[in-house]
């Protein structure tokens, strides 16, 4: 036998078969939460009885020490869920890891959630390009990058 028609035989075959497979979308149910906004900012004022973030800061002075806060507002969290933020240096290493945090309850929908995490930096910290990632259970839920200079 040939090689080519060998392989005429072989893709046949395949052609075959896969028309026996069929794929089916998984069933989705409705988002656990709607992510309104991510912002990374300088500090959050938590004067007039809620918390909000301070204007949007996306490039820092390495003048330590000084903090970095990314924080999440979450719309319609529906159920009992997990945030975790990991930090990125410029360099890739994962600098921090938060504790999983938990948020909302069961059975609850809350139209809106609030959370946020802190990353302090010091002396001799490294410049470049940082990011923030924020998860919600397993899944990425936000990524947002910073300089430091």
């Amino acid at each position: 036998m040939t090689g080519s028609r060998r392989t005429r035989l072989f893709l046949g075959g395949i052609l075959l078969t896969s028309a026996c497979l069929r794929f089916h979308p998984a069933a989705l149910g409705p988002p656990a939460a709607f992510l309104e906004r991510c912002i990374l900012s300088s500090r959050i004022d938590m004067s007039g009885g809620g918390a909000e973030p301070a204007a949007e800061q996306l490039v820092y002075q390495d003048d330590p020490p000084f903090s970095a806060f990314c924080f999440v507002e979450l719309r319609d969290l529906r159920g009992r869920h997990r945030l975790q933020w990991k930090w990125y240096a410029p360099s890739g290493v994962l600098m921090r890891r938060s504790e999983e945090i938990p948020v909302g309850e069961a059975e609850r929908t809350f139209a809106r959630y609030l959370a946020w995490d802190e990353l302090r930096f010091g002396p001799g910290g490294e410049r470049g390009t940082w990011t923030s990632t924020v998860f919600l259970d397993t899944d990425l839920l936000a990524a947002r990058t910073f300089e430091v200079r």
